[in-house]
Protein backbone atom coordinates (compact mmCIF):
# COMPACT_ATOMS: atom_id res chain seq x y z
CA UNK A 1 0.00 0.00 0.00
CA UNK A 2 2.78 2.39 0.95
CA UNK A 3 6.59 2.51 1.19
CA UNK A 4 8.88 5.19 2.60
CA UNK A 5 12.49 6.13 3.21
CA UNK A 6 13.03 8.71 5.92
CA UNK A 7 16.63 9.94 6.30
CA UNK A 8 17.30 11.54 9.71
CA UNK A 9 20.93 12.61 9.53
CA UNK A 10 23.02 9.43 9.49
CA UNK A 11 19.99 7.30 10.51
CA UNK A 12 17.79 6.02 7.69
CA UNK A 13 14.33 4.61 8.42
CA UNK A 14 12.74 2.44 5.73
CA UNK A 15 9.31 0.92 5.89
CA UNK A 16 6.28 -0.39 4.09
CA UNK A 17 2.62 -1.00 4.85
CA UNK A 18 0.98 -4.10 3.42
CA UNK A 19 -2.67 -5.18 3.36
CA UNK A 20 -4.14 -8.63 2.79
CA UNK A 21 -6.42 -9.36 -0.17
CA UNK A 22 -9.58 -8.94 1.94
CA UNK A 23 -8.50 -5.46 3.07
CA UNK A 24 -9.13 -6.40 6.71
CA UNK A 25 -5.54 -6.92 7.86
CA UNK A 26 -2.80 -4.29 7.66
CA UNK A 27 0.86 -4.84 8.64
CA UNK A 28 3.66 -2.30 8.84
CA UNK A 29 7.35 -3.30 8.53
CA UNK A 30 9.99 -0.80 9.64
CA UNK A 31 13.81 -1.07 9.71
CA UNK A 32 16.39 1.50 10.77
CA UNK A 33 19.97 1.72 9.49
CA UNK A 34 22.69 3.38 11.60
CA UNK A 35 20.28 3.77 14.53
CA UNK A 36 21.86 1.38 17.01
CA UNK A 37 19.70 -0.89 19.15
CA UNK A 38 16.12 0.42 18.95
CA UNK A 39 12.83 -1.07 20.10
CA UNK A 40 9.85 0.10 18.01
CA UNK A 41 7.57 -0.24 21.03
CA UNK A 42 9.23 2.88 22.48
CA UNK A 43 7.88 4.94 19.56
CA UNK A 44 4.31 4.10 20.58
CA UNK A 45 4.92 4.58 24.31
CA UNK A 46 6.30 8.09 23.69
CA UNK A 47 2.90 8.97 22.25
CA UNK A 48 1.25 8.05 25.56
CA UNK A 49 -0.32 4.80 24.38
CA UNK A 50 -1.18 2.28 27.11
CA UNK A 51 0.73 -1.00 27.19
CA UNK A 52 -1.68 -3.91 27.83
CA UNK A 53 0.94 -6.65 27.98
CA UNK A 54 4.45 -7.49 26.84
CA UNK A 55 6.53 -10.66 26.43
CA UNK A 56 9.41 -12.21 24.51
CA UNK A 57 8.60 -14.58 21.63
CA UNK A 58 11.06 -16.92 19.92
CA UNK A 59 9.91 -17.37 16.32
CA UNK A 60 11.11 -19.21 13.25
CA UNK A 61 11.58 -17.01 10.19
CA UNK A 62 12.05 -18.40 6.67
CA UNK A 63 15.82 -18.66 7.11
CA UNK A 64 16.63 -18.40 10.84
CA UNK A 65 15.11 -18.03 14.29
CA UNK A 66 14.80 -14.81 16.25
CA UNK A 67 13.61 -13.45 19.56
CA UNK A 68 11.10 -10.59 19.33
CA UNK A 69 9.92 -8.27 22.07
CA UNK A 70 6.13 -8.40 21.60
CA UNK A 71 3.84 -5.72 23.01
CA UNK A 72 0.09 -5.13 22.86
CA UNK A 73 -1.29 -1.60 23.01
CA UNK A 74 -5.02 -1.11 23.53
CA UNK A 75 -7.57 1.23 22.04
CA UNK A 76 -5.48 2.19 19.04
CA UNK A 77 -5.89 1.34 15.38
CA UNK A 78 -3.86 1.65 12.22
CA UNK A 79 -7.11 2.65 10.50
CA UNK A 80 -8.13 5.04 13.32
CA UNK A 81 -11.56 3.51 13.95
CA UNK A 82 -13.00 1.66 16.93
CA UNK A 83 -11.40 -0.38 19.69
CA UNK A 84 -8.58 -2.65 18.68
CA UNK A 85 -5.38 -4.09 20.00
CA UNK A 86 -2.26 -2.96 18.24
CA UNK A 87 0.42 -5.67 18.06
CA UNK A 88 4.06 -4.55 17.96
CA UNK A 89 6.99 -6.97 17.55
CA UNK A 90 10.58 -5.71 17.62
CA UNK A 91 13.93 -7.40 17.19
CA UNK A 92 17.46 -6.22 16.51
CA UNK A 93 19.52 -8.14 13.93
CA UNK A 94 23.28 -8.35 14.09
CA UNK A 95 25.81 -10.56 12.36
CA UNK A 96 25.31 -13.25 15.02
CA UNK A 97 21.51 -13.34 15.01
CA UNK A 98 18.35 -11.43 15.89
CA UNK A 99 17.33 -10.77 19.49
CA UNK A 100 15.38 -8.52 21.79
CA UNK A 101 16.08 -4.81 21.79
CA UNK A 102 16.58 -3.45 25.30
CA UNK A 103 13.65 -1.38 26.59
CA UNK A 104 13.15 -0.78 30.29
CA UNK A 105 9.57 -0.09 31.33
CA UNK A 106 8.80 0.86 34.92
CA UNK A 107 5.51 0.78 36.81
CA UNK A 108 5.86 4.46 37.68
CA UNK A 109 5.73 7.71 35.73
CA UNK A 110 8.74 8.09 33.48
CA UNK A 111 9.95 9.87 30.39
CA UNK A 112 10.43 7.68 27.30
CA UNK A 113 12.51 9.13 24.46
CA UNK A 114 11.69 8.06 20.91
CA UNK A 115 15.31 8.60 19.81
CA UNK A 116 17.21 5.38 19.13
CA UNK A 117 19.71 4.22 21.75
CA UNK A 118 23.42 4.25 20.94
CA UNK A 119 24.64 1.03 19.35
CA UNK A 120 25.36 -1.52 22.04
CA UNK A 121 28.16 -4.00 21.33
CA UNK A 122 26.47 -7.14 22.63
CA UNK A 123 27.45 -10.65 21.41
CA UNK A 124 24.76 -10.76 18.68
CA UNK A 125 25.81 -7.30 17.48
CA UNK A 126 29.32 -7.74 16.09
CA UNK A 127 28.74 -4.60 14.02
CA UNK A 128 25.91 -2.07 13.71
CA UNK A 129 22.57 -3.61 14.69
CA UNK A 130 19.57 -3.35 12.35
CA UNK A 131 16.27 -2.88 14.25
CA UNK A 132 13.11 -4.40 12.75
CA UNK A 133 9.60 -3.59 13.96
CA UNK A 134 6.40 -5.20 12.73
CA UNK A 135 3.07 -3.68 13.70
CA UNK A 136 -0.48 -4.76 12.97
CA UNK A 137 -3.97 -4.53 14.36
CA UNK A 138 -5.32 -7.72 15.91
CA UNK A 139 -8.34 -9.24 14.21
CA UNK A 140 -10.66 -9.54 17.23
CA UNK A 141 -10.23 -6.03 18.47
CA UNK A 142 -11.47 -6.59 22.04
CA UNK A 143 -8.01 -6.70 23.61
CA UNK A 144 -8.62 -9.92 25.53
CA UNK A 145 -6.10 -12.75 25.90
CA UNK A 146 -7.71 -14.74 23.06
CA UNK A 147 -7.23 -11.83 20.66
CA UNK A 148 -3.61 -11.49 21.75
CA UNK A 149 -2.93 -15.18 21.17
CA UNK A 150 -4.57 -14.93 17.73
CA UNK A 151 -2.28 -11.98 16.93
CA UNK A 152 0.79 -14.00 18.00
CA UNK A 153 -0.32 -16.88 15.74
CA UNK A 154 -0.77 -14.46 12.82
CA UNK A 155 2.65 -12.98 13.54
CA UNK A 156 4.29 -16.43 13.62
CA UNK A 157 2.70 -17.24 10.26
CA UNK A 158 3.77 -13.90 8.78
CA UNK A 159 7.38 -14.11 10.01
CA UNK A 160 7.72 -17.73 8.85
CA UNK A 161 7.74 -16.34 5.28
CA UNK A 162 10.13 -13.45 6.05
CA UNK A 163 13.92 -13.74 5.63
CA UNK A 164 16.07 -12.25 8.38
CA UNK A 165 19.53 -13.19 7.01
CA UNK A 166 19.63 -10.13 4.68
CA UNK A 167 19.26 -7.88 7.76
CA UNK A 168 22.04 -9.80 9.51
CA UNK A 169 24.25 -9.43 6.42
CA UNK A 170 23.49 -5.71 6.23
CA UNK A 171 24.52 -5.37 9.87
CA UNK A 172 27.79 -7.24 9.21
CA UNK A 173 28.52 -4.95 6.23
CA UNK A 174 28.16 -1.75 8.29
Amino acid sequence: MNRWINPQGSVVEQGAIYQDASGRQTAQFDIMINAGAHNGLACYLTRGMVLESRRAERVQAADSSAIFDVGFIGDQSLSGAGHSTLFIASTVCGAGGCGEAPLLIKDAPQIVWSRAAKAQREPAYQSRPIPLSITFQSVGGTGNAGDQEQAVLQFRDLISKFKLVPLRELSAAN
